[in-house]
């Protein structure tokens, strides 16, 4: 029996330093939290440095707000698209795929190897216009967009007609309707490019 009362006794007393550890180790932290949190919220520089980025942070979804108003849905589209483009893909198009796997399309017409890395700056340099002139809505994109958009038309049908890796003639016709669509509405969108050189 006292050997019963010992473990129990025991098991009490571990039970109740561990739980006053706990409460002191929560307590610390707590203390430690409020600490810095005091350092770092209330701080004149940090209490600036707090409000300065939030400032900016609310500047630059003020800009984006703005800048999205500016175009049609559609024609955002395309614009972050030539935007991707010009800053992602075609840096790794140019710089890092292997001339071997390289392709360029010209009118329908599928360049490959050094052909096609030799006309890359040509496409990089159609994107990078294509941002710029979608992101200032300069007046000489009407009608450049329109008529590249036509030469994308014209290359999803031949590609899809001459292509061993195309769909023939249905898909070269379902492919050029759906590119047709974008075409049609920056021939269409004249007055939305104002902005001169």
């Amino acid at each position: 029996m006292g050997y019963a009362v010992d473990c129990k006794q025991f098991h009490q007393a571990r039970n109740a330093l561990f739980a006053r550890l706990s409460e002191n180790i929560i307590t610390h932290r707590r203390s430690q939290r409020n600490h810095w949190n005091h350092v770092l919220l209330w701080s004149p520089i940090s209490a600036v440095t707090f409000v300065q980025r939030r400032s900016n942070m609310n500047e630059l979804i003020g800009a984006l707000k703005e800048d999205w108003m500016r175009r049609p849905l559609w024609m955002n589209l395309i614009f972050y698209f030539c935007v991707y483009m010009t800053a992602l893909y075609m840096p790794f198009d140019m710089f890092l795929k292997p001339v071997a796997e390289d392709h360029e399309i010209w009118f329908g017409f599928s360049l490959t190897g050094w052909w096609a890395k030799a006309t890359e700056p040509l496409h990089w340099l159609i994107y990078a216009a294509g941002a710029y002139g979608f992101w200032k809505m300069k007046s000489w994109m009407w009608p450049s967009a329109a008529v590249y958009t036509a030469q994308v038309v014209i290359a999803m049908f031949v590609w899809n007609v001459i292509n061993i890796n195309g769909r023939g003639l249905i898909g070269g016709v379902i492919a050029a309707a759906i590119f047709s669509l974008p075409m049609i509405a920056l021939w269409r969108s004249k007055k939305l490019f104002s902005a001169s050189i």
